[in-house]
């Protein structure tokens, strides 16, 4: 079978392949396939830095690109601002759940609450008062960053995660928090009586874990 020699390689991109490379015809173009999509996925993702040089967030979480972390707590409640849906995810006797909810929400001391509400029965509530702890995101600010080459494509965004656990509430807490759902949903400062409030469930997600992070474009850093 005749084989076919791969030019070499710059040794300052792939100092790990070796000079010369026989092989295949067939084998030489599924190589070739390989190594164009080793290139594009390299130039979007750069090379992981040492743990050491990882930037630990409270709570516990490893960010690889912390040039992207945000931290300031009024940029972090700009970015919730910004966002009407919290996906929630739980688990359900080993398997996983995931639901988008719209939510209010509070800051007290750094501490994060975010609060939902729903019908008094269904199986994310089964769920939740067998095993209150969750999983949570939120995204908002999305546009294409486009360029003429595919692989240097990419897309502005800013979002929040982290895990928490819920907790259901009554009485003035429930109040409370139906009131501050209303007024991040809509702008309204709605006054809930206790017989609304006993037509539907509240719970709030306490954070234990949280993290924001945001892709910008240049003209707005």
């Amino acid at each position: 079978m005749t084989s076919i020699a791969l030019p070499p390689f710059p040794s300052s991109v792939f100092p790990f392949v070796s000079q010369s490379i026989a092989c295949p015809p067939a084998v030489f173009l599924s190589k070739t396939a390989g190594i164009l999509i080793f290139l594009c996925r390299a130039s979007l993702t750069p090379a992981l830095p040492p743990c050491k040089m990882r930037k630990t967030i409270k709570g516990g979480f490893l960010m690889r690109r912390s040039d992207r972390e945000i931290t300031d707590l009024g940029e972090i409640l700009s970015i919730i601002n910004d966002c009407k849906v919290i996906h929630l995810a739980m688990v359900d006797d080993g398997e996983p759940y995931l639901l988008p909810l719209n939510f209010g929400y509070a800051c007290e001391g750094g501490a994060f609450s975010f609060f939902c509400h729903s019908a008094r029965e269904g199986r994310k509530l089964d769920i939740l008062r067998k095993n209150p702890t969750v999983a949570f995101e939120m995204d908002c600010r999305g546009a294409l960053d486009e360029h003429d080459v595919a692989c240097q494509c990419g897309y502005y965004f800013a979002s929040v995660t982290g895990v928490g656990h819920v907790e259901f509430l009554d009485g003035e807490e429930k109040l409370v928090a139906l009131t501050s759902l209303m007024r991040h949903m809509a702008g309204r400062e709605d006054q809930f009586t206790e017989q609304q409030a006993r037509t539907v469930e509240v719970f709030a997600v306490r954070a234990d874990k949280l993290s924001a992070k945001a892709k910008v474009p240049h003209s707005a850093q």
